[in-house]
């Protein structure tokens, strides 16, 4: 969970590189990035600080609203982020993922370069965190649907053509 959680801060921040070269994104899908990432941020708190998470929550009452057979796999669940109080363990999750992003962003160049689409780096790290962040989204299994609308939009708001980016996205699922 942890390793996801980090992931997803990092595409929030590679939206946010993006969005410097591209003022003209619309102040709605900002907002909705920014959301993602407050409630990714407040996520990765709980795993990092769990036994202030639970303090909190039994000073406010907030047990009460948890089923008695939930509260000791929800403490559980909580108390599993103990292992980011390594050091080690939570520098190896930080690099676990930021390579992960890093690969993803890699697999969009070479797909760009080998479809003969000419995206500077900020285009594809847009285009890269948007269909990557729609993953998010519940949807058919292999995210088919909301990862293409948002591929295909995030060509669209690039001022792209539509097509293209229809055969890039069949190139990067083989």
């Amino acid at each position: 969970i942890v390793n996801r959680i980090v992931e997803v801060l990092f595409l929030v921040f590679s939206f946010a590189l993006s969005v410097f070269a591209f003022p003209f994104i619309g102040l709605e899908i900002k907002q909705a990035i920014a959301i993602i990432g407050v409630m990714f941020g407040l996520s990765l708190l709980v795993f990092v600080f769990p036994k202030s998470v639970i303090s909190i929550a039994m000073h406010f009452g907030l047990e009460k609203f948890i089923p008695k057979k939930f509260s000791g796999r929800i403490k559980n669940l909580i108390s599993g982020g103990v292992f980011l109080k390594s050091r080690k363990a939570t520098v190896l999750v930080f690099l676990h993922s930021g390579m992960n992003v890093l690969l993803n962003f890699l697999v969009y160049f070479a797909a760009a370069q080998g479809l003969m689409l000419n995206l500077s780096f900020p285009q594809i790290l847009l285009i890269m965190s948007l269909s990557t962040l729609s993953s998010l989204i519940p949807s058919s299994p292999g995210y088919i649907g909301t990862f293409q609308a948002a591929f295909v939009g995030a060509f669209i708001s690039l001022g792209l053509d539509p097509a293209k980016a229809k055969f890039a996205e069949c190139g990067l699922r083989i």
